[in-house]
């Protein structure tokens, strides 16, 4: 939540436009957008929550929470298109994609793997 709202405040535009742009439009997403509830998705998951030891399905989507972090629906023919777009650099440069694929060897060693 926090970074979508700096980079609304760094763009000026919301995030739902700079996703939109820079993202779904880039990556030719087609079938990905934002579920409110001006746009609820008719294929969405039905999410549960479990009360004591039953599992209750949830009547209805608080939207507000979902910001930055959630409000994305897409498909996989839509997440194939991004992960290609992404790969050939289409929506960031390929120095910071190497740089994204570069293992911290900071971080490697926290984990016990050196």
């Amino acid at each position: 939540m926090v970074l979508g709202y700096i980079l609304e405040k760094i763009t000026g535009i919301s995030l739902h436009s700079y996703i939109d742009k820079n993202i779904f439009k880039r990556a030719s997403m087609n079938h990905s957008g934002f579920i409110s509830k001006e746009n609820p998705v008719p294929y969405a998951a039905m999410g549960y929550f479990k009360d004591q030891n039953q599992f209750q399905p949830v009547k209805e989507i608080n939207i507000f929470l979902l910001y930055g972090a959630g409000d994305i629906y897409s498909t996989a023919s839509d997440l194939c298109k991004y992960d290609l777009s992404l790969m050939n650099g289409q929506l960031i440069s390929k120095k910071s994609l190497r740089k994204m694929l570069r293992p911290d060897q900071n971080r490697v060693m926290d984990l016990g793997c050196m």
